[in-house]
């Protein structure tokens, strides 16, 4: 099973949650269509591999060169997760056409670090990173066909 990390959709609308240990972020998590490693996902299966962010981790990392959240590495750390309950998988249409898969997540407030005084004074507008397992992959047509985040 092949691993492999995505850096091209987003995190944005912080919101205050109803727990006042978390913060609500909206994260546009992965697009169908071709991707910045040149390879296809349909709409098909982004629709049937979505549920599988469902309870995984929101990782960050500090990077203090850039007062910033920083790229993959192995120091990331928690810092929320992708929660289940109540928070249905959205898709909306790209003005490309792609499939834009989002869903919400929750931050911890008090053991993110500085990432929320990052997201607060960025307008809480982000990168963010995917890292998914690829399960099915079609190399001929260079298409992923299953995949779990």
């Amino acid at each position: 099973m092949e691993k492999l990390l995505f850096s091209v959709e987003n995190i944005s609308d912080v919101q205050e949650s109803e727990d006042r240990h978390f913060a609500n972020v909206q994260l546009d998590l992965f697009a169908s269509g071709d991707n910045l490693h040149h390879v296809y996902v349909s709409d098909e299966t982004l629709k049937n591999c979505a549920a599988s962010a469902y309870n995984m981790p929101i990782v960050w990392k500090y990077d203090s060169w850039n007062d910033d959240i920083g790229g993959h590495s192995p120091t990331e750390v928690p810092c929320g997760f992708i929660f289940e309950k109540n928070n249905p998988i959205k898709f909306s249409v790209l003005d490309d056409g792609r499939t834009m898969l989002t869903l919400l997540g929750k931050i911890w407030k008090k053991y993110s670090g500085k990432l929320m005084s990052i997201l607060k004074r960025d307008g809480g507008e982000k990168a963010v990173s995917v890292e998914m397992d690829i399960t099915d992959f079609d190399e001929e047509n260079n298409e992923i066909k299953g995949f779990s985040f």
